[in-house]
């Protein structure tokens, strides 16, 4: 459980650990001053805390493993304890909205959206009673920077029409189960018609809930299609990379090889190569960090089905029939849970 409260640095108490040091002002005091209360007391609490600090607000959950149970509420009171040793506080209660995000408390989980921000948006736009519709592209479409021209009439804009049509979509965290961290990744080879540069997508998940996304066009030019995946696996891997140290932080360590979908063979069995290949040379140093850590087994590359790829929807448009049916699928089978965790009756209709 989650809770909001309003803080204001203070002076420090006569009792703190620092207390033999001289006082600092307000503007000098650090995230590492909030355990100087006790520290015997505070080393456990200290290991089991997680905070996000945006202006005067912050998020207070407890760190440990079985924390989506309910049964840490000990633990986050004996966080807020100790945080009063250098804040005022003002308990908010349980978490609703937090930087635009809007927060649902279930007895089956978590549900975050952002349906204020999307009414607020099509509001502005004039378009709160657009006709929606089920994908944000055309399929294969051709996007060039120096072709077409902009439109008038606002409600033309098929991506505010999508908004519109996913409303009421979020992501949906559920209680227990087994939480293991799973990626996906896709390329689309030559997709920017301007420059000839390929599309990277990824997607990570951990548990029922996406916790991680990327939808980025690549620095350079690929060669090959294999290329282009072998990039896009790459930077996945610096972003599981990054998700690994964030569990550690947070102490929950990942021990085992991540498993990162890829629907491109050759890249596979490229990245799984000790041996650098001639048709790789030209390929950047830092690319090859995938084949490194597939070798560390920090990362383990598995095949997939190209019709089964959920990372696509990150690289380019496809058609309303595959859209429609991985959003389902993502839906009952929790490959990608929750991009579609409250179907609205557009996506309903569509699949029945």
């Amino acid at each position: 459980m989650a809770k909001v409260c309003w803080s204001k640095k203070r002076p420090v108490e006569s009792n703190v650990a620092t207390s033999n040091t001289k006082e600092k002002s307000e503007d000098d005091w650090d995230a590492e001053a909030l355990f100087a209360a006790d520290e015997e007391e505070l080393a456990h609490t200290a290991t089991t805390f997680e905070q996000i600090d945006y202006e005067n607000d912050w998020i207070v959950d407890s760190g440990c493993s079985n924390h989506m149970t309910g049964d840490c509420e000990e633990e986050i009171l004996r966080t807020k304890k100790n945080l009063l040793v250098r804040f005022q506080m003002k308990e908010l209660g349980q978490l609703k909205h937090f930087l635009g995000l809007e927060i649902d408390h279930t007895q089956e989980g978590i549900f975050l959206h952002q349906q204020k921000y999307s009414k607020d948006l099509l509001k502005k736009f004039g378009m709160p009673r657009c006709k929606p519709i089920l994908i944000p592209i055309e399929p294969n479409a051709k996007i060039c920077a120096h072709v077409g021209k902009d439109l008038e009439d606002a409600t033309m804009y098929r991506q505010l029409r999508y908004v519109r049509c996913t409303i009421d979509y979020g992501i949906f965290y559920k209680k227990g189960g087994d939480y293991k961290l799973v990626g996906y990744c896709d390329a689309n080879y030559a997709g920017d018609h301007d420059t000839r540069r390929s599309t990277t997508g990824y997607v990570f998940k951990l548990g029922t809930g996406t916790i991680s996304w990327c939808s980025k066009r690549q620095p350079t030019v690929s060669l090959s299609t294999t290329e282009a995946e072998y990039r896009a696996a790459a930077m996945a891997a610096q972003g599981s990379t990054w998700l690994i140290q964030f569990m550690k932080d947070l102490h929950q360590p990942i021990g085992y090889a991540i498993p990162l979908y890829c629907d491109n063979l050759s890249a596979i069995r490229l990245a799984e190569n000790p041996v650098f290949h001639a048709r790789t040379k030209h390929v950047e140093v830092h690319y090859h960090f995938i084949k490194e850590k597939v070798l560390q087994e920090e990362i383990g590359l598995q095949q997939i089905k190209t019709e089964d790829q959920v990372a696509v929807l990150f690289t380019k448009g496809v058609s309303v029939n595959k859209h429609v049916s991985q959003a389902q699928c993502y839906h009952e089978l929790g490959k990608l849970q929750a991009m579609c965790a409250r179907p609205t009756h557009q996506l309903q209709k569509a699949l029945s």
